[in-house]
């Protein structure tokens, strides 16, 4: 018996010595896995969430799930809380085109911050989504991205953005803070642009903004202010076109141009905020529709209604266009620098009644004072050499003008047109001809001296001027154009010096009745004989 325990025994020992071995063994196999220690271990993917919200209970199904930049693995929806979450194996870059069109139940949608492009119609007709955040980092915005997208309260776009496609939000409405610059599209008659037809009631441009693009808020017919920003620097060509329902507008310090038709048809703008009077004396308006005043807006500085201005001292010119249909200007004094007074400086500016012109100004521009129908004192300095074009066509309170003999120029078409207060004009001896229209329908014009270097008389520039009782035809005449003295009734005579017939218009003198000409006694039968004067043969006599 005690052989057989001891067997038992000793084979015991064994089977322990051989696991004890195989221990061993395992245990070196390990060491040598442990001498491997610096290979990689595999990479669990990173995965990437899109989490939104539904008004009907029922998940998101997008339009399309690839291009993404990673692939959808699952979408999981809570039905009770309305929440669910796109789940995506990888880093996502891009919302691809189309990718929630008309996903009709999306409510809200949260984007992770991985995302550099929306493309083109991503979140086109989403009609529900109201709270949608762009994360800072997205640089492109594509085409008709957020088109009637309706609901949405407030967007914002990140400084990071660098390019916004055409009809990016159109039909979206609420509040849009911007904070990226607006890119110009190409400039045709009707171009949509990056925010065209938005229904943004309200516009926040960013600090960081430096200009804002041709079309870039055109039909936008809500939107009722905007303010732009010291940064800004040029403002594009029908920027703010039909923007029908703005009111008021506040221009920066740091604007230097603003592009054609830039607020053409913003016919409810009725004020202009700014606040350094030198700067805005420097812009460069395209038109006149350029200005935000052109629709009879008052300009305001730095909270007050500017009603007298004196041009300061650091500008040298008053830019086409720079006052254009302000409504609160009552005096101006175009201060000791202005040489300059630019094309259309105060178009319509209906309140005006006094302008004191200083005396380094040469030159006023093409319809510079039109329109200026209460303007009833105004002085035009020996420095002057050019007026243009109707500068005073309708200022319709001018009582008498004088143009100095510095004028070497002529006196433009429509100079004085329609000037219905008019009496009195003396014309310098430096002015060399008198443009068509350019005294027309200046009905209570009594008294016409015309200097004697004026050489053409043009058609009808004094048509309808029926009380002129005498006017003198200096020496150098040379042309007298078509019904250039039509309907002066009350001319009882005219004196003719040149010697020779100046060259006659049609109807030049109808109406004038038994008014006399006179002309140089010697010359009496050239007259008769001369093509138009031969009508008026029972007016002319020998002087």
């Amino acid at each position: 018996m005690k052989k057989l325990l001891l067997l038992f025994a000793a084979v015991g020992m064994i089977f322990t010595a051989c696991e004890g071995g195989e221990n061993e063994e395992n245990y070196e196999i390990n060491e040598e896995t442990s001498d491997n220690s610096n290979e990689q271990p595999t990479v669990v993917p990173e995965m990437c969430e899109i989490s939104y919200t539904t008004n009907d209970r029922e998940p998101l199904e997008p339009y399309k799930t690839d291009g993404f930049g990673a692939t959808l693995v699952e979408n999981f929806y809570d039905a009770e809380t309305g929440k669910g979450i796109l789940k995506f194996d990888g880093k996502i870059t891009t919302i691809p085109e189309k990718a929630f069109i008309a996903c009709t139940n999306i409510t809200s949608i949260n984007l992770p911050s991985s995302i550099t492009s929306i493309e083109t119609e991503a979140f086109n007709l989403c009609r529900a989504l109201t709270n949608m955040e762009i994360p800072q980092g997205v640089e492109i915005i594509g085409d008709k991205a957020f088109c009637d997208c309706d609901a949405i309260a407030e967007i914002i776009i990140p400084s990071s953005v660098t390019s916004i496609g055409t009809s990016s939000f159109e039909g979206c409405g609420g509040k849009a803070t911007i904070n990226c610059d607006i890119s110009s599209v190409p400039f045709q008659t009707y171009s949509i642009g990056k925010f065209y037809k938005a229904k943004f009631t309200e516009v926040i441009i960013g600090d960081s903004v430096t200009s804002i693009g041709s079309c870039a808020f055109y039909g936008c017919t809500l939107l009722t202010s905007i303010t732009i920003p010291d940064s800004v620097t040029t403002i594009g060509e029908y920027a703010f076109r039909d923007c029908t329902s703005l009111t008021s507008a506040t221009i920066g310090n740091s604007v230097t141009s603003i592009g054609w038709w830039a607020f053409k048809d913003c016919t409810s703008l009725t004020r202009v905020d700014i606040t350094d009077l030198s700067a805005w004396c420097k812009i460069s308006f395209g038109t006149s529709d350029a200005n935000p005043l052109c629709n009879g807006a008052k300009l305001y500085l730095n909270g007050s209604e500017l009603t007298d201005i004196t041009i300061p001292s650091n500008v040298a010119e008053i830019k086409d266009y720079a006052f254009i249909g302000c409504t609160s200007l009552i005096s101006v004094i175009t201060g000791k620098r202005v040489t300059t007074i630019g094309e259309c400086a105060f178009y319509d500016c209906k309140s005006l009644t006094s302008v004191t012109i200083g005396n380094v100004v040469t030159s006023i521009g093409t319809n510079a004072f039109y329109g200026c129908r209460s303007l009833a004192d105004i002085n035009i300095p020996s420095s002057v050499t050019s007026i243009g074009y109707g500068v005073f066509n309708k200022c319709s309170s001018l009582p008498s003008i004088t143009i100095p003999d510095s004028v070497t120029s002529w006196i433009e078409s429509r100079t004085f047109k329609n000037c219905s207060s008019l009496t009195s004009v003396t014309i310098g001896n430096g002015v060399i001809g008198i443009g068509s229209d350019a005294f027309y329908n200046c009905k209570r014009l009594e008294s016409v001296t015309i200097g004697n270097n004026v050489t053409e008389i043009g058609s009808s520039a004094f048509y309808g001027c029926w009380h002129i009782k005498s006017v003198t035809i200096p020496g150098k005449v040379n042309s007298i154009g078509q019904y250039a003295f039509y309907g002066c009734t009350g001319l009882e005579s005219i004196y003719c010096e040149p010697i020779t017939p100046p060259e006659g218009g049609y109807q030049m003198f109808y109406g004038i009745g038994d008014a006399t000409i006179y002309v140089p006694t010697d010359s009496i039968y050239d007259y008769l004989d001369a093509p138009y004067w031969s009508s008026y043969m029972f007016n002319i006599a020998g002087w």
